[in-house]
C-alpha cells in the first residue's frame, strides 16, 4: 500500500515502489488510458531544482527508454 507522500498522477494508478536511485523513485503503475502496466520514474525535488538537473533526468529517461 502506498502512503500519502506518493504523488498523484491522474492518468495512472501507482501500485507500488519498484526501485529507488540517485535521481528518483520508480513505481509500478497502471495506465488507465492504455489499459496496461507501466513503470514511472518520479524525480526527487533536489534533482530538478535547476535546468542542468532537469536535463540530466531527461537524458537518463531517454537512455533508459532506448534500452528497452
Amino acid at each position: 500500500m502506498l502512503n500519502d507522500a506518493v504523488p498523484r498522477i491522474p492518468r495512472y494508478n501507482l501500485l507500488r515502489e519498484i526501485g529507488r536511485g540517485g535521481y528518483g523513485v520508480v513505481y509500478l503503475a497502471f495506465d488507465k488510458l492504455l489499459n496496461r502496466e507501466v513503470a514511472i520514474k518520479v524525480a526527487r525535488a533536489e534533482v530538478v531544482r535547476d535546468a542542468a538537473g532537469v536535463a540530466r533526468f531527461e537524458k537518463e529517461a531517454r537512455n533508459t527508454d532506448s534500452n528497452e
